[in-house]
């Protein structure tokens, strides 16, 4: 369907399709120390990553409908069903909130700028995340052991010296002590993990990350590349240059994560764009090595989540991408 946006025609996709589309484009694309159409790893493949993409597009389809637990829950549900192993669990917990958040602003018949309708997702997730449930909470828990049959303590997202019973004993005394205390046990659970997992923290301080950062680093990235899979790569090294990745964190300690921050930055101060690509694939292969202990998956999951808002608010909208991905075939054939 076609709809008016600020003034241009644009083909509107449904929230799913949007969920869909930016998990399919962060996957395809050679982002060093990640599974891509180019590169598996040895227990991962790019497939399961397509597969994933499309599995949890029906869940998201009843985004306004089910709470955010739950949709957390089927959605990794459909992936357990179709995949069978934990490809997504953080692009799950990152694209729910911002997926419910959309909503506000669609309701309304005014036209709004795509610059608006992302103000508005904004501001709609702290009410959003103050309102979830104790339900919530347990479909959250029970998505995350889905996703990892040993339990909380395999889980990256949330403290590996926190069972569910010890966050729900935490979360009673803490509730106890009054008003100001008063979190969810969803809320909770992020609170506990969010000085260690990036995704936990943008629950904690309504998606800053996602919007002061990533966004922004996808949006100039475009401006300067032009072509789609160089602007997600672009973004992805300027996102990795300033956001510590906390899945390197916990498996090989901050040192190792601040030192591959600064290989990031490093990268991105290279001019040539050969000389640029030959750096890429160096720290491409050493992220790679050691059993690929050094994947940086939490900041593919924020460059989901980036994707996700520029699709779903239309700033991104067909024309855009289709011209990207024009400017993408023309590099290849002059390459």
């Amino acid at each position: 369907m076609t709809f008016q946006n600020a003034g241009c025609d644009y083909m509107q996709l449904s929230v799913g399709q949007c969920v869909s589309l930016a998990c399919l484009l962060e996957a395809s694309t050679p982002k060093p120390g990640n599974v891509h159409r180019g590169a598996d790893f040895d227990d991962l493949t790019f497939f399961d990553f397509q597969v994933s993409s499309i599995a949890i597009g029906p869940a998201f389809e009843r985004t306004e409908e089910l709470g955010l637990g739950q949709l957390i829950l089927m959605a990794i549900q459909a992936n357990s069903s179709w995949v069978g192993t934990n490809t997504n669990l953080g692009m799950v917990l990152l694209l729910a909130p911002l997926a419910k958040a959309s909503f506000e602003y669609s309701k309304s018949d005014e036209v709004v700028s795509p610059g608006t309708r992302m103000s508005q997702l904004a501001a709609g997730l702290p009410a959003l995340l103050e309102g979830v449930s104790e339900q919530d909470g347990l479909d959250l828990f029970e998505a995350i052991r889905i996703s990892s049959p040993g339990g909380l303590g395999e889980v990256d997202t949330l403290d590996a010296n926190h069972s569910l019973e010890a966050i729900r004993r935490s979360w009673k005394v803490e509730s106890a002590n009054g008003p100001a205390s008063q979190n969810s046990l969803f809320m909770h659970a992020m609170d506990l993990a969010s000085h260690r997992d990036t995704i936990a923290l943008q629950y904690c301080n309504g998606f800053q990350q996602v919007f002061d950062v990533v966004i922004p680093a996808l949006r100039n990235a475009l401006q300067r590349c032009h072509s789609l899979s160089d602007s997600i790569v672009d973004a992805f090294l300027e996102t990795l240059s300033v956001i510590p990745d906390t899945l390197i964190a916990r498996k090989c300690g901050g040192d190792v994560a601040d030192s591959v921050c600064q290989m990031a930055a490093e990268i991105r101060k290279i001019n040539d764009r050969q000389g640029q690509q030959a750096a890429v694939a160096d720290l491409d292969f050493w992220l790679r090595s050691d059993g690929h202990r050094r994947n940086p998956g939490t900041t593919a999951d924020l460059i989901a989540a980036g994707l996700f808002v520029l699709i779903r608010t239309g700033e991104w909208s067909n024309g855009i991408i289709r011209r990207a991905l024009e400017a993408g075939r023309f590099a290849t054939q002059t390459d």
